[in-house]
């Protein structure tokens, strides 16, 4: 691999990692339209109801027509307040790492406190904290624990060369785009819209 070819991998990945919150946003609007994940009961304005026999809100729990929180709604919104950050921290010149650690470390609080609205019984521990929860609080930890090290000893981060990443991006968009497609087909669709909000 000539140092081109090795630049515009390294610059892809870094883009990549910075637009996580994107991908993991599109999967909660998944969960929005499927009906898992579903959320305890609401009487306030912004709720989502299931009422397709398919949904697993009705098919595992039998919430049909029933109004719940939309936790996964919730959640997208945190994805896009952390993808906005992450790469305003990059842009402003955090060290390499940095923003990978706040990642955790901001997801992991926003999804503790997000789990508080999912109907969670059957996954509580001895502890009074759902399974989720507990995975939250360790990933908000590590990344706690990885920030002052990052800050301190990891080098800036590098401008991203926009034209090496634009040069690769056509070999990458051939891999991508099938591959989003079939995710896409496969977990998105549900055979049409499940719920309605």
């Amino acid at each position: 691999m000539d140092s081109r070819a090795g630049s515009a991998a390294v610059q892809g990945a870094l883009l990549g990692a910075r637009g996580a919150p994107i991908g993991h946003l599109v999967g909660r609007v998944g969960c929005l339209t499927y009906g898992c994940c579903f959320e305890r009961r609401t009487h306030g304005s912004l709720s989502i109801i299931d009422s397709h026999p398919e949904s697993k809100a009705v098919r595992v729990a039998g919430l049909d027509g029933v109004p719940l929180r939309p936790a996964a709604f919730y959640e997208a919104a945190l994805d896009g307040v952390l993808f906005v950050t992450l790469n305003a921290v990059a842009i402003a010149g955090a060290p390499q790492g940095v923003p990978a650690a706040l990642c955790l470390t901001d997801y992991g609080i926003g999804r503790f406190g997000i789990e508080f609205l999912r109907d969670n019984e059957v996954r509580l521990l001895a502890t009074g904290l759902a399974v989720n929860q507990v995975v939250s609080l360790a990933l908000a930890a590590i990344g706690a624990l990885a920030l002052l090290p990052l800050h301190l000893f990891a080098p800036a981060t590098p401008l991203l060369a926009w034209g090496a990443v634009l040069h690769s991006a056509p070999t990458v968009l051939l891999a991508l785009v099938p591959c989003a497609a079939l995710v896409g087909l496969g977990f998105s669709l549900h055979r049409g819209r499940l719920g309605s909000w």
